[in-house]
């Protein structure tokens, strides 16, 4: 439909008409009252179900048909955007498009969807568009775990109770039954966390591998369970994804090399970090993904404490010098 023959402001007073629930609103008494014609209401009806996917309900009263919305807080005022946001609505739409994970979960496609109708309508006014922001790591996700993430992200939103079957690598497929809670990315990996209803724990050792869900299944007869705490703070001191309430945070402090010290400040573990000199020091969680983390810089980094966990270290460190023997 060409938008040069759709006036705004004739729109806007439709719409308010519209969101009334009026058995006057015949097609005559909506010309009549925003000064148009007939033919013009027919285009504008039109306009509204086409280019802003608004459902209109049809009233028959005796012999006339009166029009409404379905949904009378839907408005094309939280469509319509000043031609000054474009840019902004752009980059937002060229973001959603490069995170791949994004794709499958219905309500930021939904809001791509009426970020684009927006830039429809100001059509005349867009520019040929180049993208500022470019990611690697977002886009590198399975095409079937896309799938499975858009289906756990929606029965989070819903608290459904969920079967997974889960098989991890080298056993037999195993079925949880879970109210899942949230989802988290590491390293290219997704992994979701709930309830587990058979051991009435929260599911966090292990916490589950997208990647070897095989299949999600509503189940309707357990109830969902509510989780008692908040997970925006759950990896403040965390490194990763495994979570084991028996640990507690230690002070790790490290000597590093001169040469990290600059990269270790532009990306720290997390807040608590300080570095003094050639010394890091931060509150930190002693787990698997810690170790890994100090393993991988090799001979740039000396653990000084604590003790305990220079031990683990050490013990891995000589394995490994066992293995090359």
């Amino acid at each position: 439909m060409a938008k040069e023959i759709v006036n705004k402001s004739k729109l806007l007073q439709l719409e308010k008409l519209l969101q009334k629930a009026s058995i006057k609103n015949t097609k005559e008494y909506l010309a009549k009252e925003i000064n148009v014609s007939v033919r013009t209401i027919n285009t504008y009806l039109n306009f509204l179900r086409d280019e802003y996917n608004i459902e209109i309900r049809i009233e028959k009263v005796g012999k006339k048909h009166c029009y409404q919305y379905a949904n009378k807080l839907e408005s094309i005022e939280n469509i319509i955007v000043d031609v000054k946001d474009i840019p902004e609505l752009q980059e937002v739409v060229s973001v959603l498009n490069k995170i791949a994970v994004f794709k499958n979960i219905s309500c930021l496609e939904s809001l791509k969807n009426r970020i684009n109708n927006s830039l429809k309508y100001h059509q005349e006014d867009t520019i040929e568009f180049e993208p500022i922001i470019y990611f690697d790591e977002p886009t590198i996700v399975a095409s079937k775990n896309l799938e499975i993430i858009g289906r756990l992200y929606q029965t989070v939103r819903d608290k459904q109770v969920i079967d997974v079957t889960y098989r991890a690598f080298g056993k037999l497929p195993k079925i949880y039954t879970l109210s899942p809670y949230f989802l988290k990315e590491y390293k290219h990996m997704w992994y979701l966390y709930g309830y587990n209803h058979a051991t009435k724990k929260n599911v966090a050792i292990p916490c589950l591998a997208v990647d070897r869900i095989v299949d999600v299944v509503i189940n309707k007869e357990k109830k969902y369970v509510e989780p008692t705490q908040k997970f925006q703070h759950l990896f403040d001191f965390n490194l990763g994804i495994t979570i084991n309430e028996n640990l507690i945070p230690i002070i790790l402090d490290i000597e590093i090399d001169e040469a990290l010290k600059n990269y270790l400040t532009a990306y720290p573990l997390n807040a608590s970090q300080i570095i003094k000199e050639n010394h890091l020091k931060v509150k930190i969680v002693p787990n698997y993904e810690l170790e890994q983390w100090v393993l991988s810089y090799g001979d740039q980094i000396k653990v000084i404490g604590p003790e305990s966990f220079k031990e683990k270290i050490k013990e891995r460190i000589l394995k490994q010098f066992k293995q090359y023997e």
